[in-house]
């Protein structure tokens, strides 16, 4: 893996608008509001609310040196935080949503929540999972740095999706109280085995600078790194990142999330160091990503390179990829890392739902044969282990559980209950990135259904992208400032565009339109979108149009292994048919994309690809349709490719 010197100096410096400055609309916003009335974030309090409810873990079960091994986790692998992260990953999600959508039931769901929490402030400040005689202990495995870390990122989320001053001076309370208790140059808050999320802390940190203007927030980010990378051996420790010769080993969520925390230091610090460490950051994550963008690693990413059939990715690391692109789309301004979001959002995340909504895998390949448990029968870290049970992997050659990942389920409680609440989280931070902050005026980062609202030059302006984007290449932007005020709209040429139209005129690069705006202007945005043959590995292929991978759907049949609540079942998904095995992509194949009825519901299910494909045991052409990755559940997405 070569990796380059620096991806910073790329385009022009964006800067986060703020949590609710745009909010969805059109198939987004249809996906949200499914997602919060009927969808895994709305009901999963009620399927398993031993993890969710029952446990107070934040308040009166607060885990204490009597009580944090009584046996009150779920999964009998669990440690004493892991509740703490189902509990506050859900309602990252569901306050998110709430305050993107405005459903009123949803928000006063989130406002009670957020009343709670609250109240089980101390006096001292301190909120999180630990009664007072195991706080700040770096002698054993803590957690409560990665549990204050989901709490206080909903907490600040909802002050300022809503302007609850009381939310922002409680976290800010309760992060001084972080900040004293483990004082700069003083103590080792990463010395105990296990607190690989701990350091993810930095999140706050980093809202908290932006919120407040004060630099001490990021400083204290940048301490924390350092200290992270002197007492730790993790994959994203940037003196390991530096190492080209280590690809990623570890928990994959670890190394896809553990981007943020270098980008916060070099915010705070400039160093050449981090510089250089997000570059092979970026390197070794493209070495690890399949082609529908989902980032390697059925728990472990185990140094494999990316295989669309032999090696899986989760739920958590999708959406902990898609935020790290975020921030290095703002600290960056390269385009190139929009084109990942869309990319991972509209294939892989999509993809990894059933396409009903209401339930996820949480591992899922891009090539899959069956949703059964395992990948497949027999050995290998992604077939038939779990390497992720504490103690075991391929780090210690311990013995480890047979794998459960890949099968479709609400809650996945037989592993863990993490992907099932991450799910919920990843729409509402794509819509938070759709637009961002220049110098100069806004950049429309990410297309989609969506409006932004934000002050330029001190005059509110309204922007609306008027679009079925991701399914037609046609995106209608509606300008409505409060008063005429000159900036500059920059807009964004994706990747895979032939040619890029603005109001009928071909333009070239990533226009920048300089112009007095009035109320009632609209700029009419026109993509070329064809056909494309995209390399999948040596030898393989698959076809994408736009930003979305089209795949053979395979024929299955699903058997309900679990009922819960509310409708919801746990199915596995076995092979009803030909794997697609023997099918090729020959060089000449034509494909022509089809549109059928558009619905905002299951717009996924609108578009396909008729071509053929060569049958290499008979010789003939076998006439197929591709379709989207977001209306297969088994599929083959990649094949091999053949002269025509």
């Amino acid at each position: 893996m070569a990796h380059c010197s620096s991806v910073i100096a790329r385009g022009p410096r964006l800067k986060p608008l703020g949590f609710g400055a745009v909010k969805p609309l059109g198939w987004l916003q249809e996906r949200l509001v499914f997602d919060l009335e009927e969808g895994i974030p709305g009901h999963l309090e009620r399927l398993v609310p031993e993890v969710m409810t029952s446990d107070d873990l934040y308040g009166r079960d607060r885990r204490s040196g009597a009580t944090r091994d009584a046996g009150t986790d779920v999964s009998p692998f669990a440690v004493s935080w892991w509740n703490s992260e189902s509990q506050s990953n859900l309602w990252d999600g569901i306050v998110r949503a709430a305050v993107l959508t405005g459903l009123g039931d949803a928000m006063e769901r989130a406002r009670r929540w957020v009343d709670g929490k609250l109240a089980t402030q101390d006096e001292d400040g301190y909120l999180g999972i630990h009664a007072p005689d195991l706080r700040h202990r770096p002698d054993e495995e803590d957690g409560d740095l990665w549990a204050k870390t989901t709490l206080l990122r909903a907490l600040l989320a909802w002050a300022e999706g809503t302007g609850d001053g009381r939310a922002l001076a409680a976290a800010r309370r309760a992060v001084d109280r972080t900040m004293r208790a483990w004082p700069a140059g003083a103590s080792h808050p990463f010395r105990a085995p296990g607190v690989g999320h701990s350091l993810l802390f930095t999140d706050v940190l980093e809202t908290l600078e932006r919120l407040t203007g004060e630099r001490a927030y990021l400083d204290y980010a940048a301490w924390l790194v350092a200290e992270f990378d002197r007492d730790r051996d993790e994959d994203t420790s940037p003196s390991r990142l530096l190492d080209a010769r280590r690809p990623f080993e570890g928990h994959g969520v670890h190394a896809y999330e553990g981007l943020r925390p270098v980008v916060a230091a070099y915010r705070a610090t400039g160093a050449t160091r981090y510089e250089r460490a997000v570059a092979a950051w970026v390197a070794k994550t493209e070495y690890a990503t399949a082609p529908s963008g989902g980032p390697s690693g059925d728990e472990w990413v185990a140094g494999r390179a990316a295989d669309a059939a032999d090696v899986g990715y989760e739920v958590c690391s999708i959406h902990e990829a898609l935020d790290s692109y975020r921030s290095l789309l703002a600290l960056t301004g390269d385009p190139a890392f929009a084109d990942r979001i869309e990319w991972l959002l509209f294939n892989a995340a999509q993809g990894a739902r059933y396409p009903d909504g209401r339930s996820i895998a949480y591992c899922k390949t891009d090539d899959s044969l069956s949703m059964t448990g395992p990948l497949r029968p027999g050995g290998g870290i992604g077939a038939g282990i779990d390497p992720a049970h504490a103690g075991a992997g391929p780090e210690t050659g311990a013995p480890v559980p047979p794998q459960r990942r890949f099968k479709y389920s609400p809650v996945h409680q037989d592993v863990a209950v993490c992907c099932a609440p991450n799910a919920g989280r990843i729409h509402p931070y794509f819509v938070e990135a759709m637009w961002l902050g220049r110098p100069d005026g806004l950049q429309a980062a990410l297309y989609g259904p969506c409006a932004v609202r934000a002050t330029v030059d001190g005059v509110a302006v309204t922007i609306r992208q008027e679009t079925r984007y991701p399914f037609e290449p046609v995106v209608r932007l509606l300008v409505e400032p409060s008063a005429p005020v000159a900036f500059t709209l920059g807009l964004r040429r994706p990747s895979w565009a032939t040619w890029m139209r603005v109001d009928g005129v071909l333009v070239e690069g990533h226009p920048e339109l300089r112009r007095t705006w009035r109320a009632g202007d609209h700029v009419r945005i026109e993509f070329g979108a064809d056909v494309r043959r995209v390399p999948a590995g040596e030898g393989r292929a698959h076809l994408a149009w736009g930003p979305l991978a089209f795949a053979l759907p395979l024929r299955g049949r699903s058997r309900v292994v679990r009922r819960w609540d509310d409708g919801f079942v746990d199915r596995k998904v076995f092979p009803a048919g030909p794997d697609g095995s023997s099918l090729a992509l020959p060089t000449d194949a034509v494909f022509t994309l089809r549109r059928g009825r558009w619905s905002r519901r299951s717009p996924w299910r609108t578009l396909r690809l008729e071509g053929a494909l060569r049958d290499l045991e008979t010789g003939a052409d076998v006439p197929v349709r591709l379709v989207p990755l977001g209306a297969t559940v088994l599929r083959r997405l990649t094949f091999r490719t053949t002269r025509g």
